[in-house]
């Protein structure tokens, strides 16, 4: 005999699979408008983290630097001043198991108010990324692949 007679659904936080790995490409910044290639190698869209690691000099207040992912056109644009190696943080999520967060932080503390345009995210295959700013940083950037079957 029946005691319960039930249907029950389970819905995922994320849409998808995450690879159990990190990618991670980091970059000297010799010149001004560098274009990097990254890949994602699974089937859907990623949040990528961007960090930004200022020269020895630093970098003034009111300098523009500018990220995008030309494959996307998506741009943002950080406008706030960073001492000599300090390091900005923007995350589309990757922190947080690939779940949107959208921080912008220098060094552990809240910088959004420097921050103008979009969050980073890596479509399938191969991205073209962009970074125009004060050379002799370094660019970092974090995804991890993520795939629906």
């Amino acid at each position: 005999s029946d005691f319960a007679n039930y249907n029950i659904s389970f819905i995922g936080e994320l849409p998808y699979f995450l690879a159990a790995g990190t990618s991670y490409n980091a970059y000297a910044v010799g010149t001004s408008a560098v274009t990097y290639t990254i890949n994602n190698s699974g089937d859907y869209s990623m949040p990528i983290k961007v960090s930004i690691k200022a020269p020895a000099a630093g970098i003034p207040a009111g300098t523009n630097l500018t990220f995008e992912n030309k494959t996307l056109n998506l741009l943002f644009n950080f406008t706030g001043a960073l001492s000599a190696t300090q390091t900005l943080v923007i995350d589309s999520g990757f922190d947080n198991n690939n779940i949107p967060t959208f921080k912008v932080q220098v060094e552990g503390v809240d910088a959004m108010s420097a921050f103008n345009g979009d969050f980073m995210y890596a479509q399938a295959g191969t991205n073209y990324m962009g970074f125009t700013g004060t050379p002799a940083g370094t660019v970092e950037l974090y995804w991890r692949e993520g795939f629906y079957s």
